[in-house]
């Protein structure tokens, strides 16, 4: 079984750009993967022939009917075999050490369930960064990933029933809207993908329904909140914290218990109120 299931969905992408994707994904300091490559009904019978053209063992090749990008990535979320699912879109590139730093954090974090990482923008002069620690208050702000980067523990997200919803143009918010009541997320700030900004990339085609879904999905945030009473109080909590205990009534009432040894020292306990101190050498063996 591969460490990674690498899921990239494509749908009519150039032929240059998604050799840039490929290739990305191919030239990674980390072998360990799979790469799974979901057609999503292209047109353009150049994207075929493009991914048919490598040879390399490690990319597993379906072509579905068009149902869109949530579909796409459900399809390959069910194909993995991977203890770690990485996201990669077909028009960007990610540099070679993504997946080996991505993997180090995650081992060495395992309370995380999801990494993702800053991201250059290009061929405009840009740059994505987020909050190394984002919570569920942080993703009704903003997304708290840039998409292609992320990186999550295959079995935390079955086991939450974490799936994209097809019905929602903003796919990725809306999943980690659901995935913060359960999982905890990190970012990793370092550039370790280049997101490509041009016409046709898809946050630029849906931009305006991009915002009203982000909106709907923010609403449906808020309702859980004033729903839900358990996180709610831990909120409370947060904003308005309890105050400390007050302290003991007499000084002696917060010495520790110390166990008394013998009737000598019962006596001297009754007198001065102390039990005398002393170190005991470890007799040899």
């Amino acid at each position: 079984m591969p460490r990674i299931s690498v899921i990239m969905p494509v749908y009519n992408t150039r032929e240059d750009y998604l050799r840039e994707a490929i290739d990305s994904i191919l030239r990674q300091t980390f072998t360990d993967f799979e790469f799974i490559i979901v057609n999503d009904g292209s047109t353009n019978p150049a994207v075929e022939k493009t991914i048919k053209s490598y040879s390399d063992t490690r990319i597993r090749y379906f072509k579905t009917p068009n149902a869109g990008i949530a579909n796409a990535l459900n399809y390959g979320i069910r194909k993995a075999s991977g203890e770690f699912i990485a996201r990669m879109d077909s028009d960007d590139i990610s540099l070679p050490a993504r997946f080996e730093k991505q993997v180090a954090f995650l081992d060495s974090n395992p309370d995380i369930s999801i990494v993702g990482t800053d991201a250059a923008v290009f061929p405009a002069d840009g740059f994505l960064r987020y909050d190394a620690r984002p919570g569920y208050l942080d993703v009704m702000r903003q997304c708290p990933f840039a998409h292609p980067t992320v990186m999550w523990r295959r079995q935390d997200f079955i086991k939450h029933g974490l799936f994209y919803n097809s019905e929602h143009v903003a796919e990725d918010l809306e999943l980690w809207s659901r995935a913060a009541k359960d999982v905890r997320f990190a970012n990793i700030q370092e550039v370790l993908l280049k997101y490509r900004m041009h016409d046709a990339s898809l946050s630029v085609t849906l931009a305006g329904g991009n915002r009203r879904d982000t909106e709907n999905i923010r609403n449906a945030m808020m309702d859980f909140l004033t729903r839900d009473s358990e996180i709610r109080n831990k909120i409370w909590n947060i904003l308005f914290p309890p105050p400390p205990p007050p302290p003991p009534r007499y000084w002696w009432m917060a010495i520790p218990v110390i166990k008394v040894r013998n009737k000598a020292h019962k006596k001297i306990y009754r007198l001065f109120g102390f039990i005398p101190i002393w170190v005991e050498k470890k007799k040899d063996n």
